[in-house]
């Protein structure tokens, strides 16, 4: 199987699964191909990016505008060329997911949990909610409503996240252990994390990039840039 073919079957199976967000392949774009070139492009640049993966010019303007107003990029005009740049929030949002893709995250447990605990009277609903959605993409579990968990996430992104949003000291944020609990780890893992269904999405993730596995680790004179930008923006929007 070519490169370029492998790839077309991976982009036809992610149409079928699911419709394309494009909004969150945008922020995919961003972040694994632009942020490690200085995180910002021409307009027409992203249409011509996003176009392979199925993002209409109408999409892309569209998302790349509600980006912009959820403050993960900013605008500037240079004649009739507008020009989207990564703020300091995009940057450290990328940040985070580059450390948890890349770090490879199999750490001995220290038998510390990493718990924050969200207050529902001096916070409101909307604050609330977009926390709970930060700490769960930071791979936090759910323990109860406003208490989420981790075993052993790294607290600095969770400091300085509450701190932008002038939360830091109202959202509580512990470290320590468990005592005299006769639950186990894994139990209570196993509570607030689905971790069958977290398995077999692996599983499944495995199986649907073997083949562009095979394919990249053979010995090869050039390769097909525009295939290769696909593939690998795939691999890591499944991953993410």
């Amino acid at each position: 199987m070519r490169l370029d073919s492998a790839v077309q079957q991976l982009l036809d199976d992610f149409r079928a699964r699911r419709p394309v967000r494009a909004k969150s392949l945008l922020i995919t774009i961003f972040g694994d191909t632009l942020e490690p070139r200085g995180g910002g492009a021409w307009l027409g640049s992203l249409i011509q990016l996003a176009r392979p993966l199925g993002i209409s010019e109408g999409l892309v303007r569209t998302s790349v505008n509600r980006l912009a107003r959820e403050k993960w990029l900013a605008g500037t005009s240079s004649g009739r060329r507008s020009y989207y740049q990564l703020t300091a929030t995009g940057h450290r949002q990328f940040a985070n997911a580059e450390h948890r893709i890349y770090d490879g995250g199999n750490r001995d447990w220290d038998g510390e949990w990493r718990v924050v605990v969200i207050p529902g009277k001096s916070i409101g609903r909307t604050a609330r909610d977009a926390i709970k959605k930060e700490l769960k993409w930071q791979g936090f579990g759910t323990l109860s409503a406003d208490v989420l968990i981790h075993p052993t996430a790294d607290l600095s992104p969770v400091s300085i996240m509450l701190a932008d949003r002038n939360l830091t000291g109202k959202v509580k944020v512990i470290r320590g252990r468990s005592v005299g609990d006769s639950e186990s780890p894994q139990v209570l893992l196993s509570r607030c994390f689905d971790l069958d269904h977290i398995a077999r999405e692996y599983d499944l993730f495995n199986l649907r990039f073997l083949d562009l596995w095979e394919l990249v680790r053979r010995p090869r004179k050039a390769i097909n840039g525009a295939a290769a930008f696909v593939g690998r923006t795939l691999l890591i929007h499944e991953y993410r």
